[in-house]
């Protein structure tokens, strides 16, 4: 089925790694001659991680850019923690700053939902109008505050790239809406809220765009 086929794809990408310290003859399966892929990619132990992210700008497709993000979540993950660095729009916004992002704007790229859709993974037209999670959203901002972190809050859109805004299209985006611009993140999150996951996410301001 999908799921089995998508355990696969992240496995010949080598998406999926065990810690340097653990050894080969650690990775072994109980019946190498009957277990699937799938079973082991499932039965990953704590040591193993999701190493690599993938852009679109890279030239991977948009299903593949959220293979990671549909992997944890089979695995058993039920909140995605998303981070990124970002161009600051909102001129009150400076290098350095983190924006808690609160609603976003991905309208610019593919959605990673386009084609069949995969059923056991969500509904085909999912409802986007609460992605990130209020109350991660609450626990985020008392951390902020316990930390004395000048939390910044707004709301966040993912452009193609790799090429880097012009004026006129920065000018747009602060039109439309949004406080900080980059070119991953809202993509992985409309993926994982297609999965019912509880999202938040931080920006880092690293320069005004």
């Amino acid at each position: 089925n999908e799921s089995k086929n998508m355990c696969t794809s992240f496995w010949h990408k080598r998406i999926v790694s065990w810690d340097e310290s653990v050894s080969d003859a650690e990775f072994s399966f109980e019946d190498e001659k009957t277990s699937t892929l799938y079973d082991a990619v499932m039965n990953l132990n704590s040591k193993y991680r999701i190493v690599v992210h993938l852009y679109y700008y890279e030239g991977y497709s948009m299903s593949d850019v959220v293979l990671p993000v549909r992997l944890m979540k089979m695995m058993g993950a039920e909140i995605l923690f998303l981070t990124n660095a970002s161009g600051g729009i909102n001129k009150e916004f400076h290098a350095g700053d983190f924006m808690m992002i609160k609603d976003q704007i991905a309208c610019f790229v593919p959605s990673p939902l386009n084609g069949p859709n995969i059923e056991e993974l969500g509904e085909r037209f999912p409802d986007m109008s609460h992605i990130y999670d209020e109350e991660l959203q609450d626990m985020i901002r008392q951390s902020a505050k316990h930390l004395e972190i000048d939390l910044k809050e707004g709301v966040y859109i993912q452009l193609a790239g790799p090429n880097f805004e012009s004026p006129a299209e920065i000018r747009m985006c602060k039109i439309i809406g949004a406080d900080a611009v980059g070119m991953s993140t809202a993509c992985e999150a409309i993926a994982a809220n297609h999965m019912k996951m509880k999202i938040c996410g931080i920006s880092c301001i690293s320069n005004p765009a």
